[in-house]
């Protein structure tokens, strides 16, 4: 009950600017759209405003996708990243996040195709919500996820098939791990433990 209260005590400090929400033990959620810090609500919001402003702009469908994903709209979601891929076929985010949505129902074969359209675009394709920093690892990601579903549906490369997406050669680190690094795996640990 004392949480409770305090929690409604600093909501009414925060909306008269005298309380900074993000200073208790209490942390908000806040993200960057479209460059400018706001919670999801807000966020909500301005994408609503801005589609009904410009219903064509397939950037906007794929950043209100996501908001609606953190929401747990997965309806919702679908139908932006449809839209959006409607307005651009080359729309790579769309594509991917109605993959993850086709393989989280089950629907493996729908997924697939939709990796596979990734990959295949993905040099030309549209990134709206990705830096270029994280294209490459976000390619590795979607060969990798291309690899583990052909499995699953076993399925077997044809000499007449297209491997071009597949890494073929060797990945050549070109930074040298110290001891005490992160591991470059992912795992978390340190390079020496892991």
């Amino acid at each position: 009950m004392a949480i409770t209260a305090n929690l409604v005590v600093m909501f009414r400090l925060a909306d008269t600017g005298k309380a900074d929400l993000n200073q208790g033990p209490v942390k908000l959620a806040t993200l960057a759209v479209d460059g400018k810090p706001m919670n999801p609500e807000e966020g909500l919001a301005y994408y609503q405003k801005e589609i009904a402003k410009h219903p064509n702009r397939a950037d906007l469908r794929v950043g209100y996708g996501n908001l609606l994903l953190f929401w747990k709209k997965g309806k919702e979601a679908k139908a932006e990243f449809e839209k959006a891929v409607a307005l651009d076929p080359l729309a790579v985010e769309a594509l991917y996040s109605l993959a993850k949505m086709e393989i989280e129902s089950g629907r493996f074969k729908e997924g697939y195709a939709l990796y596979q359209r990734c990959l295949k675009s993905f040099d030309e394709g549209h990134f709206y919500r990705m830096s270029d920093e994280k294209r490459e690892e976000f390619h590795e990601h979607l060969e990798v996820n291309l690899w583990e579903l052909k499995k699953k549906l076993g399925l077997r490369p044809s000499p007449t098939q297209d491997l071009s997406g597949m890494a073929q050669e060797p990945i050549i680190r070109k930074d040298k791990v110290g001891r005490n690094d992160p591991c470059p795996c992912g795992s978390g640990k340190k390079y020496k433990r892991c």
